[in-house]
């Protein structure tokens, strides 16, 4: 075959294939605007936007586009026919699931290679929640030619056969997913990832969130989809990772329901009692920690505690006492909380006690089943000497894990307030060497969720910690509030720690005593920022990790916040979410050595 006439019936395939995806696009937009859904049917809804992303996204991987139909892309050339019969199939399914079947077909086109592909319209004005260039640019496409406008009501849809019309549709998705090479189903499983936490960032509502689980939980229909179709859907179920994944993301929306939750009343749950708690020596006779951690036998067995200093109110009964103890109980819950992610790194907690006469709460943590008993946590901090300097591929991975720990907090609307290396945590029996993949990250007890009504509760200050902490935090240089950006500035602390493998202090020198350190504290930001030193990170661990420090510590418009943007506001952390997720953690994590 000469090569015009392959250029020509591609272009006739691509052409084809773009029509029947824009008209599955429409199938998925008039059910997801259906009026009047029952409660009960919600979270099949949330699934079907759900599904109706992948589709997008899976059709801007594969140039579903009208301005790159005349370059289209391999999958398309070696797929077009099958690609075409899947969409069909799919709109049959669209069709076959409603009432009012003579007229569907009105609503939802069919392709036919008489149409062009020019022409503009009035873009659909009901988009879903989750913005998508690709979803517009589809429906320009599909409105070229003017129809009725409709809204498909519930009693339109045969209930019956809606849940399975969803179960089909992940089915046929996971299926065309499976055409594209192993690096396009990656970069599509990340896109999938973006779509889960932009939904928790946009959805602050208990029974949403658990429409969210529920719809995420759901699975590809074991039955191959369609009636009397010629495709064998032998991908059709998700593979172990991603079934992983969905249950994670799962976890997650149940985990942020949980927290939500908690602030209807006051948090029920008893302390535990002080005699029931044997404490130990505290950390810090052999390690530099303040006091923070101590070893304690509990119900006689070995556990941690950290442990939350407070000052004491003559009234016991005040509001600000009252406050402390609420947040204290409720950090307890949820670090104790069976649906906590495992992506958060964070320890399982047995309950909290208050030590009068210490004038602390101590959380009591349970050790890591898979060492001994008797084994001590080791911070991060301690292990930052050159003698105990591990490979450059495991600090790699040690930074991502961190990274990656801290997007998915965020990813909740979860603030931790104390990241550093002092509470980056390792349980390693003698003789072995730290599982530098699986940090544990302690220090929570300053963490708070992210709403602007959430009243903050300050570290001390000065602190030797303050090195850590964003410049706009620190007294006498705003000390405003805590923020998302400012845990993702002490993540970029601790990666230039982890870059040179020394602590922050020796790299730059700062004075022991806190106060002598405040000029070096207020001029690390800049002095770290500086083109020299940037340099000098990248002669120790690249380029692309070199970048990854100079946006966390960067910030502003290098994580996409606008300027005076108020972060706790839900289209702000979408951005910076997916900021952070893309040229921060993933970059990490494609780093390879």
């Amino acid at each position: 075959m000469d090569p015009i006439t392959a250029a020509g019936i591609g272009l006739s395939i691509t052409s084809l294939a773009l029509q029947a995806f824009a008209g599955c696009v429409k199938g998925y937009q008039l059910f997801a605007d259906a009026e009047d859904m029952p409660a009960r049917y919600q979270h099949l809804r949330v699934r079907l936007q759900i599904e109706e992303s992948r589709l997008l996204n899976w059709g801007e991987k594969v140039g579903l586009e009208q301005e790159r139909l005349d370059n289209p892309s391999r999958t398309l050339l070696q797929n077009g026919n099958l690609i075409i019969e899947v969409m069909l199939e799919m709109q049959a399914l669209f069709k076959e699931t409603t009432h009012i079947v003579n007229e569907f077909d009105h609503y939802v086109q069919k392709p036919t290679p008489e149409k062009g592909a020019g022409g503009e319209a009035e873009l659909d004005k009901r988009l879903p929640r989750l913005p998508n260039l690709m979803l517009e640019k589809t429906l320009r496409f599909f409105e070229k030619v003017p129809q009725t406008k409709v809204r498909l009501k519930w009693a339109m849809i045969k209930k019956d056969k809606f849940g399975s019309l969803i179960e089909k549709l992940i089915g046929y998705n996971t299926y065309i997913e499976g055409l594209l090479d192993k690096s396009a189903m990656e970069h599509l499983q990340f896109m999938q990832q973006q779509t889960y936490m932009t939904m928790l960032q946009l959805n602050s509502s208990v029974s949403k969130l658990k429409e969210i689980s529920l719809a995420i939980q759901m699975k590809t229909a074991a039955t191959t989809p369609g009636n009397g179709s010629s495709i064998s859907f032998h991908r059709s179920n998700d593979s172990p990772k991603t079934d992983s994944d969905h249950a994670d993301f799962a976890h997650l929306a149940e985990f942020k329901a949980q927290q939500i939750s908690l602030d209807s009343g006051p948090p029920d749950l008893e302390p535990i009692r002080s005699e029931e708690v044997e404490i130990g020596d505290s950390d810090d006779e052999t390690h530099s920690d303040d006091e923070t951690r101590s070893e304690a036998l509990f119900q006689s067995t070995h556990v941690w505690i950290e442990w939350k200093h407070y000052s004491v109110d003559q009234n016991p009964h005040s509001y600000w006492n009252k406050t402390i103890e609420n947040r204290i109980k409720k950090l307890a819950i949820l670090l104790s909380s069976t649906r906590k992610p495992k992506q958060f790194g964070a320890p399982h907690c047995l309950g909290y006690f208050n030590d009068k006469d210490g004038e602390r709460y101590g959380f009591l943590y349970r050790k890591p089943l898979e060492v001994p008993s008797t084994t001590k946590p080791t911070s991060l901090f301690d292990l930052l000497t050159p003698p105990n300097k591990p490979s450059l591929s495991k600090r790699i991975t040690l930074a991502h894990t961190i990274a990656r720990c801290l997007m998915y907090l965020h990813s909740v609307n979860w603030l931790h307030k104390g990241l550093r290396s002092n509470n980056i945590i390792f349980f390693t029996p003698e003789g072995k060497t730290p599982a530098y993949h699986e940090p544990i990250i302690a220090g929570f007890e300053y963490a708070r969720p992210d709403r602007p009504e959430e009243e903050t509760d300050p570290p001390p200050q000065p602190s030797k910690h303050d090195i850590y902490r964003h410049p706009a935090t620190l007294t006498g240089m705003g000390g405003s509030r805590s923020q998302k950006s400012h845990d993702i500035y002490s993540l970029g602390i601790v990666l230039v720690e982890i870059a040179y493998w020394q602590s922050i202090d020796e790299i730059l020198n700062v004075p022991r005593d806190a106060k002598k350190a405040v000029p070096s504290v207020r001029e690390a930001r800049q002095r770290l920022l500086a083109p020299a030193s940037l340099r000098d990170i990248e002669n120790q661990v690249g380029e692309v990790y070199g970048a990854a420090v100079r946006k966390c510590l960067a910030g502003g418009k290098e994580l996409d916040i606008p300027k005076g943007a108020n972060e706790t506001n839900a289209e702000v952390g979408v951005l910076m979410q997916s900021k952070f997720s893309k040229e921060i953690v993933n970059k990490l994590g494609d780093i390879r050595v």
